[in-house]
């Protein structure tokens, strides 16, 4: 064979290779897709010795034995993923760092905080957790508030998410392949497919008992389960696949999600399956939880709208069963990561599961103790509940003195298993710590002073406003140091601390307020021009001459701001530049420059416009944003430099709000004839949405409009009858132009 022949068949077959390793990634690709873990992992581990597939094989390698459950294999491949990616995905770090902390290295998971902190300086889990770097020392040393029990019911496969069936029964969701459950193999994890289970209950002990499958009818081939009750035991809510009246649906991307079905209660069994009509088959609803009252639908679910991958969500009820339109629990809840396995407690605390607040590792359980949706702050439940590992499906009795949790843990029979607890010290919180707001120098009561409770790293806990004598109280929990915060307009704020250690079984505790009268405080408040309401969430930045901020903040429901000027002396002035920003209104900027000649508050209200003006259809978009209209020369309908500048900003503003749609009118001056002047018109029209449309995304489907020639003159310059005008070239130039209106935001 010559050399030629020899080189052509040599290419050949590192051609096929090569083609071969693509086939093998887009399988793998495929299947991970799926959710076929398993099977992608065997591939992926094959692809990661080839150098041109080792990047991509190696993350997907990560990603696969983190959805298995394998987390020391899953580490090691993030580690490596990493290492040949430079400019690896944040969420991929963020990943890794809790697989670090899942093997429980904490040390190396706070650097790989830090370092997703920095690639996403705005994600609320990376500031979390660089706030609460010592948590896991802080959580060891709290006293313990479980004693936890794995029960004897569960089996190598999945067992999980129990909830309370009446006095002495529970229900769970189970892998196990009992006789009756229908025999199939889930893709994920090469487990039988999750079916519902019923069990005695121990109410002293908590263990469960005598385990028979719950309903061959309701039990579909696919998932089912886990479930919850109405108060009355009349009807059923549960998780299970879109798969109804004996058809499986996918979504656009051929995946089969969660929906939420529920039963009715006939004689002894739950009959007439329907679906909620928040179901969608293009998102996931699952892990139902009824509010104890029966009224309101808790639920998870990556439906649009949320705050990151799966959040808590929220519904009433409606007498047929249906849930009314969906409201997300927000971001005191949820997180950029994933939230769910809601339970409500009858006092309103909400028990959920997540990844996104600081935790131990993998999923841990948390309770926000506020009450009828009111919930301000959220609590890891602490260890042994809560591990390295994935724990969640927190339920708990009315009691306060037993319930269930479900966990990955290691030392359990299998996969997830059910654990019973015992609670040591109930959640409620009977301590009390009162306090009076006086001012320091006077020693007057301080009726209005706004008060905030604090750990003692600072993190605001509750919030409470001083009655009419000054006082105030909190409930807090004890063993802990804390810090309070007392704040008013025209005072310098009020600081303490107290601590509930060490109290030999007092149940109150004092912490007073003093707060100081300063010489000069800045304050202001936003509202709506049209309805004159204060709006909250405006951002206000004001900076002084030099640029140095002196403000920036973002107003509150009472849409008021404030600043004490504690460097500010008699006669100093003030040379600030104001900027309010908020969607929806358009932004504004404002020069404020005034001489200090009284102490006391400078409002900037009453010596500014701070209206804001909401954007709405018909606006003028030049006049919002301060910006001239564009003009033409005589008879022409080129963009001249100074339109092009003119229309530069606007493309600027179109970037920056991606569903606003602009109306355009040109129009020319009255000399010629009115059809010369409408084609004129339109031309510059025509010229006018060329240059927006080819600069802007969608541009052409965004911009509409229409030549006026003559008819709208900006000044008292009309030609007729003969077609003749004494106006000035100056005043002819201001109707030669093109206007913009939002049509649409």
């Amino acid at each position: 064979m010559n050399k030629a022949l020899q080189l052509l068949t040599f290419m050949l077959l590192i051609s096929a290779t090569i083609f071969a390793q693509a086939g093998k990634l887009r399988k793998a690709d495929k299947l991970f897709a799926r959710y076929n873990y398993t099977d992608a992992a065997k591939i992926y581990e094959k692809l990661v010795t080839k150098v041109e597939y080792a990047m991509p094989a190696s993350k997907k390698l990560a990603q696969s034995y983190k959805q298995l459950g394998q987390y020391k294999k899953a580490s090691q491949w993030y580690q490596k993923a990493i290492e040949l990616d430079a400019k690896i995905d944040p969420e991929f770090v963020y990943e890794y760092a809790l697989m670090l902390r899942s093997n429980e290295n904490y040390e190396e998971s706070a650097k790989w905080m830090a370092k997703f902190h920095q690639l996403k300086a705005g994600d609320s889990r990376g500031a979390e957790y660089s706030n609460n770097t010592n948590f896991v020392t802080k959580q060891r040393s709290k006293p313990v508030r479980f004693s936890i029990k794995n029960l004897d019911i569960n089996t190598t496969y999945s067992d999980f998410g129990s909830t309370y069936y009446g006095t002495d029964k529970a229900i769970f969701t189970s892998a196990r392949a009992d006789v009756g459950a229908i025999k199939r193999t889930y893709v994920w994890n090469n487990q039988p497919f999750l079916n519902l289970y019923k069990s005695k209950r121990d109410k002293g002990t908590g263990d469960l008992s005598d385990v028979v499958i719950w309903d061959k009818k309701l039990n579909s081939k696919f998932h089912d389960g886990p479930g919850a009750f109405t108060p009355d035991l009349k009807r059923l809510y549960f998780t299970r696949n879109n798969y109804f009246k004996k058809k499986a649906r996918k979504s656009k991307e051929g995946i089969n999600k969660l929906k939420i079905y529920f039963s009715e209660l006939k004689d002894t069994n739950y009959v007439n399956v329907q679906e909620l009509s928040v179901n969608n088959n293009e998102y996931s609803v699952g892990h139902p939880c009824v509010s104890p009252d029966g009224k309101k639908l808790y639920f998870a679910s990556d439906m649009p709208g949320g705050i990151g991958g799966t959040d808590i969500w929220m519904a009433d009820i409606a007498a047929d069963g249906n849930i009314g339109k969906p409201v997300n629990m927000g971001n005191v809840i949820n997180t950029e990561g994933n939230e769910m396995f809601p339970y409500v407690h009858r006092n309103g605390m909400l028990f959920f599961a997540s990844n996104g607040h600081v935790g131990f590792g993998g999923l841990d359980i948390f309770v926000s103790l506020g009450k009828d949706g009111n919930y301000k702050k959220v609590e890891n439940v602490g260890a042994p509940v809560n591990g390295p590992m994935d724990d969640f499906a927190f339920i708990m009795n009315e009691f306060q003195t037993q319930g269930y949790f479900s966990s990955n843990r290691e030392g359990g029979h299998g996969d997830d298993d059910i654990y019973s607890f015992q609670l040591l010290r109930p959640f409620d919180k009977g301590l009390i710590v009162k306090g009076t707001a006086t001012d320091k120098n006077t020693h007057a009561v301080l009726p209005g002073t706004k008060v905030r409770l604090l750990d003692v790293d600072g993190l605001a806990l509750k919030d409470t406003v001083a009655d009419a004598n000054g006082k105030y109280e909190f409930e807090v929990e004890e063993e802990l140091d804390y810090k309070m915060k007392g704040t008013l307009d025209n005072f310098s704020d009020g600081n303490n601390t107290f601590t509930t250690k060490n109290l030999d079984g007092k149940k109150e505790v004092t912490c007073d307020l003093e707060l100081e009268q300063p010489g000069f405080n800045l304050y202001g408040i936003v509202t709506d021009r049209k309805t004159k309401a204060a709006i909250e969430t405006v951002s206000v930045i004001i900076t002084d001459e030099t640029g140095k901020e002196v403000i920036n903040t973002m107003t509150p429901a009472t849409g008021d701001f404030s600043k004490i000027l504690s460097d500010a002396k008699l006669n100093d002035k003030l040379d600030y530049t104001i900027k309010l920003v908020k969607p929806g209104y358009f932004p504004k900027t404002l020069k404020f420059s005034k001489v200090l000649t009284t102490p006391g508050q400078v409002s900037l209200h009453t010596e500014l416009d701070l209206a804001m003006d909401k954007m709405e259809s018909g606006t003028d978009l030049m006049k919002a944003f301060n910006i001239e209209p564009i003009y033409f020369d005589l008879d022409k309908f080129f963009i001249r430099k100074d339109a092009a500048t003119t229309l530069d900003k606007i493309v600027q503003i179109l970037k920056e709000y991606p569903t606003m749609e602009l109306d355009l009118g040109s129009h020319t001056d009255c000399r010629e004839t009115k059809g010369y002047n409408r084609t004129l018109s339109t031309n510059r029209y025509k010229s006018t949405k060329q240059y927006l449309a080819s600069r802007t995304k969608n541009g052409n489907k965004r911009m509409s409009g229409k030549g006026y020639g003559e008819t709208q003159l900006v000044n008292d310059c009309p030609c007729e009858p003969d077609n003749k005008s004494g106006c000035s070239e100056e005043q002819h130039q201001m109707n030669r132009r093109t206007e913009f209106k939002i049509r649409k935001l």
